[in-house]
């Protein structure tokens, strides 16, 4: 079983890592700027809840931790993570916003609302499909899942590319505090 759980992850991974569709705009282009630890984060967006499907601000989140979690629901290690995002969420409900933002996954807009729910989300799951300033305001994102990790001062504190772990994300949201 160990062997199976550790077969599924690797593939999940690679499968996670490659996307076929990904163009390269970002790589070829010197002038467009890579997101980087320290910058100020670009809070402008308002995207949609995929499960309330009411419009969400990023900036009503000034001033608390936030995690912008990019996942995909193809994505098999965005779904070994998100059971660790919500029980952080759920450990600082004051203090953290968790946001996981559809990415990668135009087919994933209809799904979303039960990937949440067989996991047990309880925090906002946003379309960002197609969203080119998102992505050049945190990427870029060329890999899933990508958590950008944006502290108390409103500037990125961290970037985690590939699925984390409690012990990591608890440690990353000590540091933005």
């Amino acid at each position: 079983m160990l062997f199976r759980s550790a077969l599924v992850f690797a593939v999940g991974l690679i499968a996670a890592t490659w996307y076929p569709g990904l163009d390269e705009r970002f790589h070829q282009d010197p002038a467009v700027k890579k997101a980087a630890v320290g910058d100020t984060a670009n809070l402008s967006f308002t995207l949609k809840d995929l499960v309330s499907g009411r419009d969400v601000s990023l900036s009503s989140y000034r001033g608390k931790v936030i995690i912008l979690n990019f996942f995909a629901t193809w994505c098999v290690p965005c779904k070994v993570e998100t059971p660790d995002l919500v029980a952080l969420q759920a450990k600082y409900p004051n203090e953290l916003a968790v946001i996981g933002i559809l990415w990668f996954d135009e087919e994933g807009r209809a799904k979303t609302p039960a990937f949440g729910q067989s996991l047990g989300v309880t925090y906002p799951l946003l379309d960002g499909n197609g969203n080119d300033a998102l992505d050049a305001a945190f990427g870029p994102i060329d890999g899933l899942p990508r958590s950008v990790v944006i502290g108390t001062d409103g500037r990125i504190s961290a970037i985690q590319d590939g699925a984390a772990l409690i012990k990591t994300f608890e440690r990353l949201v000590a540091e933005a505090r």
